[in-house]
């Protein structure tokens, strides 16, 4: 399967990195890694809504997803955390039967003192890196070497509305990659809460062919 395929049925079947509900926690400074909270048992609900065009047939859809932390291992490069996600998309498109897309499976991710990566294969050899520690307005890094895309730290102090309420001081990481295929990716991270949304957009020449967007509607952290 083609990486631009492969990124546009990941992120369909299964979206999310991170998730008492409420506002962003008072805590004034932050350090990197509180935009990160990886804690066994933590855990994150999120919707999902969006549409794609299948060769001139469009279809919207929208499902949810639960991401929970399964564990977490300190190791010499820093710690390991086995992530799980669960949930279901569901295709809907005129004249045809809807369309039920499990979301599910085991993942990992790494986190020292430099970022964070998650690992895009099951053998754990090839990885994407999320951050980039320090977190700075303006840092740009490659995301992924191939296919080639860069992020850059777009905001720390925004105010972001989701099902699950608003959040302060959000860092806004965005993700961008191709030419004539491009794609563009938003995330954003609450200090102390995690990843509170995500938004992806895919355009070939003019049209776009897939849009999603994610949001938070609770969390339970420990």
């Amino acid at each position: 399967m083609g990486r631009y395929a492969f990124v546009a049925m990941a992120a369909m079947a299964a979206a999310a990195i991170f998730c008492a509900c409420g506002d962003s926690p008072g805590i004034g400074d932050f350090t990197d890694a509180d935009y990160f909270p990886f804690t066994a048992a933590n855990a994150w609900t999120y919707e999902r809504f969006g549409q794609v065009d299948t060769l001139g047939l469009t279809y919207s859809f929208s499902g949810a997803a639960m991401v929970s932390v399964s564990g977490v291992e300190e190791q010499p490069y820093g710690d390991l955390i086995q992530l799980f996600t669960a949930g279901t998309d569901t295709l809907f498109g005129e004249g045809v039967d809807s369309i039920f897309i499990p979301l599910g499976g085991t993942s990992f991710a790494k986190m020292n003192d430099q970022g964070v990566w998650m690992y895009t294969d099951s053998l754990m050899t090839d990885s994407v890196q999320v951050a980039q520690f320090p977190l700075a307005v303006g840092n740009t890094w490659l995301y992924s070497a191939d296919p080639e895309a860069t992020a850059e730290v777009i905001a720390m102090d925004e105010v972001v509305s989701v099902p699950d309420g608003e959040f302060d001081d959000v860092l806004h990481i965005r993700i961008t990659q191709g030419d004539l295929v491009s794609i563009v990716e938003d995330d954003y991270y609450a200090p102390g809460i995690g990843n509170i949304m995500n938004t992806m957009s895919i355009q070939a020449d003019t049209t776009i062919v897939y849009e999603m967007t994610q949001q938070l509607t609770h969390h339970m952290l420990f």
